[in-house]
């Protein structure tokens, strides 16, 4: 990865408040995995999680396999989208399925060498960790916000509705894919 990657960080706000001596060495925990074709599963439900991911080109999505059905669509995942994050707080095995839907530029932050820059008190760690729960913190109001709507019967306006969503009147699960984000007008 080079300068251009650090710079693209920077835009991001998951790297908000971190320094460029914090970045740097945050940096160097840090990969870039290209996925030229579409269907490349980045990682699978029941997985171990290895790292927090960010989706710097392409488009990737998120699904839940139900058995004996197709995986249902959850969110697709665009530029500047940030997965997996919660691997860098605690360890838990993974809840989704992460795939490639078009060829795709991955960051992955690596978790143990993250967890191993945390354990030494390193400041950029604490400082992306409070990103991460200031993160969880507004998906959780907008979650909360989402299914007071739902049990009272309302809906959002729609151009708050994801474009995955296809039915008339999107349900509070078809809304929570937006709150995943990204760059280019959020959900891809």
């Amino acid at each position: 990865m080079s300068q251009p990657v650090i710079d693209y960080l920077k835009t991001l706000p998951l790297f908000a408040g971190l320094d460029e001596r914090e970045l740097g060495d945050l940096f160097q925990i840090m990969g870039l995995d290209t996925y030229p074709q579409p269907g490349h599963v980045v990682f699978d439900v029941g997985d171990k999680p290895d790292g927090a991911y960010i989706v710097k080109k392409g488009i990737c999505t998120l699904s839940l396999p139900v058995d004996g059905q197709p995986a249902r669509e959850v969110v697709r995942l665009g530029e500047g989208a940030v997965v997996g994050e919660l691997c860098l707080v605690g360890p838990a095995p993974r809840t989704l399925r992460l795939t490639v839907t078009e060829p795709a530029d991955i960051i992955v932050i690596n978790g143990p060498g993250f967890h191993r820059l945390r354990e030494a008190g390193h400041p950029g760690a604490y400082k992306l960790l409070r990103n991460v729960g200031l993160m969880m913190c507004e998906r959780l109001r907008d979650t909360n916000q989402l299914l007071e709507m739902e049990w009272r019967g309302l809906r959002r306006a729609p151009s708050l509705v994801s474009p995955v969503a296809t039915q008339r009147k999107a349900s509070a699960w078809q809304r929570l894919i937006g709150l995943f984000g990204g760059k280019k007008g959020g959900a891809a």
